[in-house]
């Protein structure tokens, strides 16, 4: 390939360029209207759109263009760059589900793409999460074999505080053995601009020889200025489902007393976490 380059000063000035018959230096000096210099790629043009130059012992040399999703690496002998796939973990958005004005107590996230087996871990995000009703607790169920567990099979530790300005007003734990379900948040509201946030990973979800292991932490605003935060971990351990694989969780509210508090508002993120 024999192309031009253009050298372009403003301020003045020289620069150094090497002679390739001799190796020797010549210097031109800047500004300079119209300096062209021949460029010589060894191995021929570059033939197509996304190849790339790079120097070798011999001289400058032709690489052409990668596949979609490759990275540029070096090769093993750290000689020169080539395409590969990149062995690092990748994290992806799998889906997005929003809910305004909502109606139900319930919600069920059974994405296939999520719960295929193609991920190591699976984070869910939930923010901007109302209420209907004051007093919420919000909490969680597994599904396996085609329906979600209600058997008393849910280990879990939930710790929760509450304060302000500098003073923890209270810390409270939420526990169970063989519980039904899994408890997240509490005393959720549903006053004017009160909301809650929460992530929870589930890790190794369509591995078919553990019982899931999850984590989640969360925070909440009340009316009464108080912050709320909490931070919890558990896992279903039946044995007969809880080593199958994963198929889809459930996201559920109610009152203190037992009464009605359906998801108003909130916006769920799925992650899919890759390790390799």
């Amino acid at each position: 390939m024999t192309g031009k380059v253009k050298l372009i000063s403003a301020g003045g000035g020289s620069v150094s360029l090497a002679t390739p018959s001799t190796g020797s230096n010549r210097t031109v000096t800047l500004p300079d209207a119209d300096l062209t210099i021949p460029v010589t790629n060894s191995s021929g043009t570059l033939t197509t759109q996304g190849d790339t130059l790079y120097r070798d012992g011999a001289g400058i040399q032709r690489l052409a263009k990668g596949t979609a999703g490759q990275v540029l690496k070096m090769n093993s002998g750290a000689t020169a760059p080539e395409w590969g796939t990149d062995a690092g973990g990748t994290c992806t958005l799998v889906g997005r589900t929003v809910i305004s004005s909502g109606s139900a107590d319930e919600l069920d996230i059974e994405d296939t793409a999520l719960f295929d087996g193609t991920y190591d871990r699976i984070v869910l995000s939930f923010s901007a999460l109302v209420l209907s009703a004051d007093e919420g607790f919000v909490m969680g169920r597994c599904k396996y074999g085609g329906s979600y567990q209600t058997s008393s099979h849910y280990n879990y530790h939930t710790r929760h505080w509450k304060g302000n300005a500098e003073a923890v007003h209270s810390g409270t734990t939420t526990y169970e053995d063989n519980g039904d379900n899994f408890h997240f948040l509490k005393e959720t509201g549903n006053a004017t601009g009160e909301t809650a946030t929460m992530e929870i990973t589930i890790w190794n979800p369509g591995n078919t020889s553990v019982w899931k292991m999850m984590e989640w932490t969360g925070t909440m605003a009340q009316k009464d200025s108080k912050a709320y935060i909490m931070r919890g971990g558990g896992y279903y351990h039946n044995t007969s489902t809880g080593q199958g694989a994963m198929q889809g969780f459930r996201l559920y509210t109610t009152t203190y007393s037992g009464g009605t508090a359906n998801i108003t508002d909130c916006i769920v993120n799925k992650y899919g976490w890759k390790t390799s």
